[in-house]
């Protein structure tokens, strides 16, 4: 059985997985897509631009990915860093687990690293 997806609403601050201080969470969705595959998306405020993360843990490493993206001026998506599969393979537990909450745990933790490229290359930007 797939559990429901987990939504937290706009204006929560992060905790734990990261130490992206200046990063508001403004939303996120957390689904299982098939009983083989997860999925993390978050939105946040950082450095005065919106930057998208999103995770997809599948069974098969080469169909994992992660990424985070700025929102460009004209409302189009432009990535600023990426994980390759394996990496994001090795850094979550296989999707066929029944504990969600190990899985969003692990997951939140991911979308933190990328953040946290996101911001020093928004920085330097």
């Amino acid at each position: 059985m797939v559990a429901p997806p987990v939504h937290r609403p706009a204006g929560q601050r992060r905790r734990g997985g990261g130490q992206v201080t200046s990063s508001l969470l403004r939303d996120e969705h957390f689904s299982r897509r098939s009983p083989q595959c997860v999925h993390l998306e978050q939105v946040h405020h950082l450095a005065g631009q919106v930057v998208r993360v999103v995770i997809e843990r599948d069974s098969y490493a080469q169909q994992c990915h992660a990424r985070a993206a700025v929102l460009a001026k004209d409302r189009t998506w432009t990535t600023l860093a990426t994980l390759a599969g394996p990496e994001v393979d090795l850094s979550v537990s296989s999707p066929y687990s029944r504990n969600e909450d190990q899985l969003h745990q692990e997951m939140a933790k991911l979308a933190a690293r990328l953040l946290k490229r996101a911001a020093v290359i928004l920085k330097v930007a």
